[in-house]
């Protein structure tokens, strides 16, 4: 009887996946294609997430989605208490344990990006809680349930991550990034791929003499780039950049990285200019990519990221 009552609780908490109806399937269209262009193109992502919410009356579930989507664009615009309002919406609304982690994971990454400590822990706890929840009766979920979950699992662990290193607690960011399931990320979609090895790259979390640190972050830098090109994944190939900027401006490490990653080197070497093609000019090649960087964050409309490289390149001249 227990278990009867369990499953019952959990497929009305998670919603009821049976009706199926072609405006709800827009809706899941709209909203899977407004995720699916959030590291590529911003503006597409809002179109999209705003074609879901416009069509989502009488379907919580898809405007609850539509609403998270939102809220990435505006977290991406620097506009965080506008994204904390349309998590709020969801939070308060919803009783779909699914769509309620995934804004609890969001409000996560908003609250680490904008500094609201004591909100990014009440959030995680939260988050924690309805994962465990919904473990419970995973095995009744669809594929596109399960993948969401999945996806709000691996960013629990990397914006945890990212919290962590920040703080400079180097073990804790450690130990968040060592729980994500590779696997797992070869199943989901290629963004949290190349954002779990952007990190692993961007320095401080792997273990090893220095010399050998500095080849696997270079690694996993230039897999980021060279993938990111791939996909589309404009954000991403700006935030490679930039950090290859930075590692290729350290007169310490640049000339063994010239020596040990020759080709990557000449790969990333401008070559517009026949006079600085395969330069061996460390210095103005770090320029030259932190300049790319600053192009492609400006295409992706990212504010808060251009600033960073500007910043990054006044740090190179």
């Amino acid at each position: 009887m227990r278990n009867i009552l369990l499953c019952l609780s959990l497929f009305l908490f998670l919603g009821c996946a049976a009706d199926d109806t072609p405006l709800r399937q827009q809706v899941d269209r709209y909203n899977r294609l407004s995720y699916a262009y959030r590291y590529s193109d911003i503006d597409s992502c809002l179109y999209y997430a705003e074609k879901a919410k416009e069509l989502s009356a009488g379907y919580p579930d898809g405007f609850s989605e539509a609403h998270v989507n939102l809220s990435f664009v505006a977290y991406q615009q620097m506009q965080y208490d506008k994204a904390l309002l349309l998590l709020d919406h969801v939070t308060g609304h919803s009783r779909n344990q699914i769509e309620l982690l995934c804004a609890e994971v969001m409000k996560m990454k908003v609250s680490q990006r904008a500094g609201y400590g004591p909100e990014f822990y009440d959030n995680r706890n939260r988050a924690l809680s309805r994962m465990q929840r919904i473990e419970e009766g995973f095995h009744l979920l669809t594929d596109r349930q399960k993948a969401r979950v999945e996806h709000a699992h691996l960013e629990y662990h990397i914006i945890s991550s990212t919290y962590s290193y920040y703080l400079g607690q180097d073990s804790i960011a450690k130990d968040e990034i060592r729980q994500i399931d590779r696997a797992l990320l070869a199943r989901q979609d290629s963004a949290q791929m190349l954002y779990s090895d952007y990190m692993l790259g961007s320095g401080g979390l792997l273990d090893g003499d220095s010399l050998s640190i500095v080849e696997r972050e270079f690694d996993y830098l230039f897999g980021v780039y060279t993938n990111g090109l791939r996909t589309n994944n404009v954000y991403f190939v700006a935030n490679s950049l930039q950090s290859l900027a930075m590692m290729l401006g350290d007169a310490k490490y640049a000339p063994h990285l010239r020596e040990v990653r020759p080709l990557a080197c000449d790969f990333l070497a401008p070559k517009t200019n026949a006079d600085e093609a395969g330069t061996a000019d460390s210095t103005l090649l770090s320029i030259r990519l932190a300049e790319t960087a600053i192009r492609e964050f400006r295409r992706y409309k990212d504010a808060y990221q251009t600033s960073c490289a500007y910043r990054t390149l006044g740090e190179l001249y």
